[in-house]
């Protein structure tokens, strides 16, 4: 187990599902840029989030662990796009994902 700033503890498999959740989230984001909206933003979580729910839904022997983990893991990374790129705009991801797109039409 370690800790973030030596306070708050975090498990093994915490850190896995935020290692997930991180490359999902930048997954996206180089893919599609950032959000410009927060209706473009809601949209993509709703859209996510119908995902999940589809396979709630299945009875229970037909639900599929590993669908349902990345499903969420979607869920959880869309919402962490909508967090950076459209409520920290000091902080915009803009410049993170205009190097990257260089790196990309580079290669």
């Amino acid at each position: 187990m370690s800790a973030i700033n030596d306070t708050i503890p975090i498990t093994m498999c915490e850190t896995q599902a935020i290692r997930e959740i991180m490359l999902e989230y930048r997954r996206a984001t180089e893919l599609h840029g950032p959000f410009q909206t927060q209706h473009e933003g809601f949209a993509v979580i709703l859209e996510e989030l119908d995902e999940l729910k589809a396979e709630v839904w299945k009875k229970p022997a037909d639900r599929d662990p590993i669908l349902l983990r990345k499903e969420a893991c979607q869920v959880a990374a869309m919402a962490l796009r909508f967090m950076l790129d459209l409520t920290y705009p000091e902080e915009t991801t803009w410049p993170l994902w205009q190097t990257v797109k260089r790196q990309t039409e580079q290669t």
